[in-house]
Order: structure tokens, then C-alpha cells, then sequence
């Protein structure tokens, strides 16, 4: 598996910030973030919020034509000439998947730096936690999961893939976002609690479906974080003393982000949504 390298970073407000320093990850169900629920939606500051919230979340396949669908292919010509796009939501169980994100700072291996990130992801917040060791910070994410779910528990995690409506296609299920979105990217752990009757790790009807939040405590985590101001991020002024480890391995042992990435691929790659709701975009 061959990714390029970056460092993951949690850009949010300062207050929430500390909390993370503190060691608390709360994670919200990708309901809260897509178009499952349009009343909730309208309710919604972080879906008013058009940098957080994305109606093509939990997209499963994207079409160029809507004579590629096989649903409305059929349907009135005069209909079929003002649509736009067309992408099939999952109407199944990936809404109930909690989900963190975080900002993933490429590192331009050719010439020994980081890429300057893009201004925009200010609009998340006023504070950038930089994570200098993944591995770390996963291991303890699991640990308490662990100790509060056991074994019941899906755990995912990639980088997100941007995608547009230049060919008919499947997507990536949970790590599929709109390509207008690519300045964020974002890099996705995603939980799905399973039901404690229940010991497949199959995805069908496995899930936990409840869209409340969830919040693991895995202590301080200053060790192998901290904070800067958001504006120095954006300029990458970083402290002299730190340094900073790339979750992917440099060698032929895996690391522990290159086994959770490979595992995740593995177990979507086949993945077929049972139900699915088509999103219409028309002229």
C-alpha cells in the first residue's frame, strides 16, 4: 500500500481544542452530516454550514447520464434533459457510522517540506492540533473502545477520495466526498457500534442504528500533540523542539495507520448497499 506522506491535524474552535488535548474524542454519526434527515437538516448548524455538511454524503455510485441509472433511464425524456447529476445515497445502515476527522498536511517528499495548506479550512476553526504520532493516538482509541464495547465495534479508517461526474462509477463507501471539498483533505476514522446479540463483522444489519454522538476519553494526549494558533499553521511555523512522525511506515513492517488502512479497504471493497436513495440534481 503506497500513500503519500502527511501529518494528520484537528483544526477546530480552542475550547474544543483543549478538550482533545484532555484526551476527549467525540465522534457524530455521518447522519448529522448528510441528507438522511432533510428536517434535522434545516435544524442543523453543522449542515447550514456548507464546509461541514455535504448532501452527497454516504454516496455509493455517481452517474454522467441519468441514462446511466437504471432506475430513471426510463422516465420522460423532458425530465431526463435537465438533470444534472445523479448519485445514489446509501439508504441502509452507513449513516450510524461515527466519524472524526482530520486534516491531512501533505509532506512534498522532492523537496523536504510541507505543503502549504489550503486558507479555506480556517472556516473550522481557530486552533490546528497536530498529531505527531498516529500510531500512538490510535492505539489508545482502540484501547478505550475496547474497554468500552469490546469486541463489538467495526473501526475504519482512510483518507478521503474526491470524486466528480466525469463517468458513471462506484464509489468508495464512507470515504466518497464531492470533489468541491478536496481543499479539506480530510482524513476519516469511522465507528460502527454492532449489536451485543450479534458477532458477524458483516456490515448487513450488524449496526448499532442510533445517530447519538460518540465520546471516548483516552486521556491526555499532549505527549503526542499540540496546538497552534490557526494562523501560524496555515504558515507552518512550527515549534523548533517538535518532531513529527509520519503514520504510514518508511520500511517493510507496517505500521499500526498502514494495517487499520489496508483492513478498512479489504472490508468495503465488496461492499453492496442493500437499499440506496438516488440524489437529483436538475439545470
Amino acid at each position: 500500500m503506497s500513500l503519500d506522506p502527511f501529518i494528520p491535524v484537528k483544526i477546530t474552535d480552542r475550547v474544543w481544542a483543549e478538550r482533545l488535548l484532555d484526551g476527549e474524542i467525540f465522534m457524530r454519526s455521518l447522519h448529522a452530516f448528510g441528507s438522511w434527515s432533510v428536517v434535522e437538516q434545516n435544524k442543523s448548524d453543522s449542515v447550514k454550514n456548507s464546509y461541514r455538511g455535504d448532501l452527497h454524503e454516504g454516496a455509493v455510485a455517481i452517474y454522467k447520464d441519468a441514462r446511466d441509472h437504471s432506475f430513471i433511464k426510463d422516465s420522460d425524456p423532458e425530465f431526463l434533459d435537465i438533470i444534472h447529476q445523479i448519485t445514489d445515497i446509501d439508504a441502509d445502515d452507513l449513516q450510524y457510522f461515527r466519524i472524526f476527522s482530520l486534516y491531512a498536511m501533505r509532506y512534498d517528499h522532492r523537496n523536504n517540506h510541507f505543503f502549504l495548506p489550503d486558507r479555506r479550512i480556517k472556516s473550522f476553526g481557530d486552533t490546528a492540533i497536530v498529531i505527531s504520532d498516529m500510531d500512538c493516538f490510535l492505539r489508545r482509541i482502540l484501547q478505550q473502545i475496547l474497554n468500552e464495547h469490546g469486541e463489538l465495534v467495526q473501526f475504519l479508517l482512510d483518507l478521503v477520495q474526491y470524486f466528480d461526474y466525469q463517468e458513471s462509477t462506484k464509489l468508495y463507501p464512507l470515504f466518497s466526498k464531492q470533489q468541491r471539498y478536496d481543499y479539506q483533505n480530510e482524513l476519516r476514522v469511522a465507528v460502527g457500534l454492532l449489536e451485543p446479540n450479534k458477532y458477524s463483522m458483516d456490515f448487513s444489519n450488524s449496526l448499532i442504528r442510533s445517530t447519538e454522538p460518540l465520546k471516548l476519553e483516552i486521556g491526555d494526549i499532549r505527549d503526542i500533540a499540540f496546538a497552534l494558533p490557526i494562523d501560524d499553521f496555515l504558515k507552518l511555523r512550527f515549534p523548533s523542539n517538535i518532531s513529527l512522525r509520519f503514520p504510514m511506515s518508511n520500511s517493510t513492517k507496517p505500521s499500526m495507520f498502514d494495517m487499520i488502512v489496508q483492513d478498512t479497504r479489504k472490508t468495503l471493497e465488496h461492499r453492496v448497499s442493500p437499499f440506496v436513495k438516488p440524489t437529483v440534481t436538475i439545470w
